[in-house]
């Protein structure tokens, strides 16, 4: 969920997000953070495609939107400072507001007393792409499989592959434990629209949320 905080989109009224600085757009425990200097991954830099130090960014920040990632166009038009997210696909290309490395911060959470905690519902392995409509919000990404829990135990059904959509808005504020257990993986690209690529990472702790799955 990157797009829609990219400040480029916020500037144009292109994002769901425009306009929406200092408002709480979910849960208070919730914080998401895109961070150019968490070395060893993919999206990692030590300074953008204008020159600015890779920075670490809270976008949201205990339930509340706090930043946007800002190229120094961007910037300039907020009155705010650059946050090291001016990327290029090429030199052939110029910069924009982009992602490095995306996740949401970790919890307080076990993830064996969240798998406890679940009627019924999945325990989703192995995403590996997915998009997003900033305007919209809507979303549809991947995962290769998912294992069946009922009553809090795995029942040894598998599903595969499985398809995850729905409105970010509502899968955010349907969220309600988040793990300690925490994993960035430095694998990812990115498209501005369906172009132009940047390396990019994601991840972050497990968390138990409602959506649609199919």
């Amino acid at each position: 969920m990157g797009h829609a905080f990219e400040a480029d989109f916020n500037r144009k009224g292109q994002s769901i997000f425009s306009g929406r600085i200092g408002e709480k757009v979910c849960r208070e425990d919730i914080s998401i953070v895109d961070d150019g200097t968490l070395t060893g991954n993919r999206g990692a830099v030590n300074f953008d495609d204008e020159g600015v130090p890779g920075q670490k960014t809270f976008m949201v920040r205990d339930g509340v939107l706090e930043s946007y990632l800002h190229d120094r166009i961007s910037a300039a038009h907020f009155g705010v400072s650059p946050t090291g997210n001016g990327r290029r696909d090429s030199y052939k290309r110029k910069a924009y507001s982009r992602m490095t490395n995306t996740f949401f911060s970790p919890g307080q959470d076990k993830v064996e007393d969240m798998i406890r905690s679940v009627k019924h519902g999945y325990y989703l392995c192995d995403t590996d792409n997915g998009m997003e409509d900033p305007k919209n919000w809507q979303i549809q990404c991947t995962a290769a499989y998912g294992l069946e829990i009922r009553d809090g135990e795995f029942t040894g059904k598998i599903v595969a592959p499985v398809v995850i959509s729905g409105f970010v808005l509502d899968l955010l504020n349907s969220i309600s434990m988040v793990s300690d257990e925490f994993k960035v993986i430095g694998s990812g690209m990115c498209g501005k629209g369906h172009k132009e690529w940047v390396y990019v990472s994601d991840g972050g702790p497990y968390l138990k949320a409602r959506a649609k799955l199919g």
